[in-house]
């Protein structure tokens, strides 16, 4: 399993002729605002924010307007059309895999949130060290995604429940960690983010991750 994979399931989904925003997001969209007050806890007015898989905007047009400004990288533009438009809003339809920031721009916070799962094990690797110089001094990430209970679920199968092929790797808590702090970050919070119900799956877990760059 590996990212190019994943794109493809999104491919089928912002073909849809009658896309809206909440096909942009798997799951129950009532959590956008459990994520948006989670990324309220670090960021403020004085906040320069980058979010990877922006999607829709269900979570940027929750909080746009509480922090300095947001950028938002987003592959697919019938997605990132319903992000709401705002001057402190800027988006950039490219992967983040070939994303770079301007003129070396730095943010103090980069949120990612049920994106990296579509990444495997040595790609999320290159991406966390990527990310890590794209954060100023004391700089955070946010990763907030299902994680592997008791083991690394890979998924690269048909989906009923979708009705087409779909791959994702649910990495364990403790295995993320472990890439995140090779790569230069120091674990400061694992939040329980979600109520029960939310979590669907026995073998795997809703987490929001926090860690600062080193």
């Amino acid at each position: 399993m590996d990212s190019k994979k994943s794109i493809g399931f999104w491919e089928s989904v912002a073909s849809k002729s009658d896309l809206k925003s909440e096909d942009t997001k798997l799951g129950n969209n009532v959590t956008s605002a459990y994520d948006c007050n989670f990324i309220l806890k670090y960021a403020n007015s004085d906040s320069d924010v980058l979010d990877l898989g922006s999607g829709g905007g269900l979570i940027i047009n929750e909080c746009y307007d509480k922090v300095k400004s947001i950028v938002c990288v987003e592959l697919f533009e019938q997605f990132s059309r319903f992000i709401v438009k705002s001057p402190n809003i800027s988006v950039v339809n490219k992967s983040i895999s070939d994303y770079q920031p301007e003129q070396n721009e730095k943010f103090n916070l980069i949120t990612a949130f049920g994106i990296l799962q579509y990444f495997n094990e040595q790609e999320i690797q290159e991406l966390y060290i990527k990310y890590v110089q794209y954060l100023k001094v004391g700089g955070k990430i946010i990763v907030k995604q299902q994680f592997g209970v008791n083991e690394t679920i890979t998924v690269q199968n048909f989906s009923k429940e979708l009705g087409k092929p779909y791959f994702a790797q649910y990495r364990t808590l403790e295995l993320e960690k472990k890439i995140l702090e090779f790569s230069g970050f120091k674990i400061i919070e694992i939040a329980d983010i979600y109520p029960p119900e939310l979590n669907k799956w026995d073998n795997t877990h809703f987490f929001a991750l926090v860690a600062e760059k080193l």
